[in-house]
């Protein structure tokens, strides 16, 4: 599934299902099935209230099987801290899948954007790079390394690897929607609204997302009008396909200075599990609301705050 494709998924879901027929007891069988459906909501073939409580369900069941196996922690960590937002048991269940398997690089991967999730970057960076050494030769690892640089905002050394990303797979699209931020913070506008051209647009959260980055770009570069109207297409499609985006509109709004009414998208985003409001926060455009004292009391009343280290250290 390195390519993860909707059409390897779908595959490798059948896969494991007939492996199922064919033993119940097959505890491998359960883990392929759990790692699709904890992947599948960012491709559009279920929803993430589908898809994760099937991922935690045959997790669960793998590790009845065989509770040795340090993929299923992995796996199950993912619907703790992207669904669930239980932080704490994520962090217990990575810490025990690399002590199980010091040399699977998934699970240095993902623990690495949970790291960067609660702003701990310098030791996502950390786990990003054991992971691409570990397995140099996936372009979703190197693609992991590359984000936590550009959160840490350094633009140059993430650039570089989202080019070679590029040069051996031109339609990934997490490189081209991250490299057009990159331009973006430069103020290279041309150049930031040409990364967003890969019509790759497979879900709605797709969709939206490049909306939201070429938005902040008009913003950037003058065209508030322009910048408004798409923040206004966005609202109408979470209202009307009930989509928990509001980090969108949030940054989008920040982007050209209504601080106030980014703030208040953002107060949305805890309790409706908004997971771009953690890989987001650390946007340049959204610096004067993390900086606002309302947004540290809404990640107080949220009962995130012990896990975020936002107000120790900003990038």
């Amino acid at each position: 599934m390195e390519k993860r494709t909707k059409e390897d998924i779908k595959e490798a879901i059948e896969f494991f299902k007939n492996a199922k027929d064919i033993d119940s007891e097959f505890a491998l069988a359960d883990l392929g099935l759990a790692e699709c459906y904890v992947i599948i909501p960012y491709y559009g073939i279920l929803p993430e209230d589908e898809a994760y409580p099937l991922a935690k369900k045959f997790a669960l069941l793998s590790l009845e099987k065989d509770p040795y196996l340090a993929e299923v922690y992995a796996t199950l960590e993912i619907v703790y801290d992207v669904y669930e937002f239980n932080w704490r048991e994520a962090k217990k269940l990575f810490e025990k899948a690399i002590y199980i398997k010091p040399s699977y690089a998934t699970a240095h991967q993902w623990f690495s954007i949970y790291l960067r999730r609660i702003g701990r970057l310098d030791d996502s960076l950390k786990y990003s790079k054991i992971a691409l050494e570990l397995d140099p030769f996936s372009l979703v690892i190197r693609s992991t390394v590359a984000d936590t640089y550009y959160d840490r905002r350094e633009y140059e050394k993430a650039k570089e690897m989202y080019d070679y990303i590029l040069n051996l797979d031109e339609n990934f699209i997490g490189a081209h929607i991250y490299l057009s931020g990159i331009y973006l913070n430069k103020g290279d506008c041309e150049k930031a609204l040409f990364e967003l051209k890969l019509e790759k647009d497979i879900t709605t959260q797709w969709v939206l997302l490049k909306k939201m980055f070429k938005a902040r770009i008009y913003a950037h570069c003058g065209k508030i009008d322009e910048a408004k109207e798409i923040a206004k297409e966005i609202e109408r499609e979470i209202e009307k396909e009930k989509e928990t985006y509001f980090m969108f509109p949030a940054l989008i709004y920040s982007a050209f200075g209504e601080v106030e009414v980014a703030l208040n998208w953002t107060e949305k985003a805890p309790l409706a599990r908004d997971g771009y409001l953690f890989l987001f926060m650390w946007e340049k455009d959204f610096d004067k609301v993390r900086k606002r004292k309302e947004f540290k009391e809404l990640i107080y009343k949220s009962s995130l705050s012990e896990d975020l280290l936002y107000f120790k250290k900003t990038p």
